[in-house]
């Protein structure tokens, strides 16, 4: 029987090698992102038979992600079973291939598609060279910033600056006010990842101009994947953005990196707007499923 507790950050070292086994490249299922959206979520975790199982609660309902580090034909059975009595269970996010898995199974009563929360994932070779006709207005803004912020520095810690980061950061969310409930979260935990020992895991960069903050990012990487999951730059900086993006790329995405997942859109025009404008080679699609439990 699958027995539920509370995500907290100290469980990262218990979860992170059933995340490691993922290989759909879902934002969803990293470590970083399972921290910062474990309190909007209400996320909880249960391991059972080298599997990992997470509830979580959307809008009020409660549903469960994939189970993870097994192999879902195995484990779905474990998880229709303690559903059991509480028909229809909703199963999410899940990939194409999940849901034809649980339309076999004959559990599968409808399934739907979520374009606003389609992850965005390039070629890490794109974000780094920004090379050829396509990536000629990012080249123009990364060359005008280095034209007018010849100092400028990419630093991939923040000893000694913790202090500039977090004014920065306030000085960011004063101008970007949340709009809803989701956006004041994840304002509250990206100040959360910069004040923790050793950020939760996550790689951290801190583009400096004229010895000021221009942007500050952080992400991780699992597998084959540099999962960026904070991006907070000055606009008033011109080239601020993109002069991180290529920053970044090119101080993690290591020739074992093949993608960089820059994560979904959320259905803000503006937001998907600038992730097309960087070329992505693939959207990556999920699902959602309500299924029969007897």
């Amino acid at each position: 029987m699958l027995t539920f507790a509370p995500l907290l950050p100290q469980d990262l070292i218990r979860i992170r090698p059933y995340l490691l086994q993922s290989n759909c490249r879902f934002c969803d299922y990293t470590p970083g992102a399972l921290i910062m959206w474990r309190d909007f979520f209400c996320t909880q975790y249960a391991e059972y038979n080298d599997t990992l199982f997470l509830k979580v609660r959307y809008s009020g309902r409660e549903a469960y992600a994939r189970p993870l580090g097994g192999d879902l034909a195995r484990s779905l059975p474990i998880l229709l079973d303690f559903c059991a009595n509480r028909s229809p269970v909703l199963l999410s996010p899940l990939c194409a291939e999940d849901v034809g898995i649980l339309r076999g199974h004959g559990a599968l009563i409808k399934d739907t598609c979520h374009r606003d929360l389609f992850d965005y994932l390039y070629n890490s070779s794109d974000l780094r060279e920004f090379s050829g006709r396509k990536y000629h207005g990012q080249r123009n803004h990364v060359n005008r910033f280095v034209r007018e912020n010849p100092n400028w520095q990419f630093h991939s810690s923040i000893e000694g600056m913790q202090d500039d980061v977090m004014q920065f950061l306030e000085h960011y969310f004063s101008k970007t006010p949340p709009k809803s409930a989701m956006a004041a979260e994840e304002h509250r935990k990206t100040r959360e990842v910069f004040k923790a020992d050793g950020h939760h895991g996550m790689l951290v960069g801190i583009l400096t101009a004229n010895d000021r903050i221009a942007a500050v990012s952080a992400g991780e990487i699992v597998g084959d994947t540099l999962f960026v999951h904070i991006e907070k730059g000055d606009v008033s900086i011109p080239g601020a953005y993109p002069m991180m993006v290529q920053s970044f790329a090119r101080q993690y995405a290591t020739d074992e990196v093949r993608y960089i997942n820059r994560e979904e859109d959320t259905g803000v025009e503006g937001l998907r707007k600038s992730k097309l404008s960087y070329h992505p080679v693939k959207l990556i699609e999920k699902f959602s499923a309500e299924i029969a439990v007897k």
